[in-house]
């Protein structure tokens, strides 16, 4: 791109993920010192939200040897990496859910 548009492109997409942000946290700072039970329908819609896991052996049983091509094993790769994303935050809403309704303690990973 050229110097110019890279510079409004950029500020663009700066523009986009700070709205991103203030959307997800909720807009305002406040106090800080709120009702952590109010963050339970937030928890629930981000579950809700949550596709399912790719089920890679359908996946790899649909491909044949031949079609093994570079391409398709970093797509393998990738698809295996989402699983794990996907799993890492299911693992800590439901980690957050149980904090919050005191089957578990609160630690400074989950606060």
């Amino acid at each position: 791109l050229h110097p110019n548009a890279e510079i409004g492109f950029l500020t663009n997409q700066g523009i986009s993920i700070f709205k991103t942000i203030s959307e997800i946290s909720g807009g305002g700072g406040g106090s800080g010192a709120g009702d952590i039970s109010a963050a339970q329908p937030i928890i629930t819609s981000y579950l809700g939200q949550l596709p399912a896991n790719l089920d890679m052996i359908d996946i790899r049983g649909r491909l044949k040897p031949e079609e093994y091509t570079p391409f398709i094993i970093v797509s393998l790769q990738e698809a295996d990496r989402v699983n794990g994303l996907l799993d890492q935050i299911r693992g800590s809403m439901l980690e957050l859910e149980l904090g919050i309704s005191g089957a578990l303690n609160v630690t400074e990973k989950i606060d």
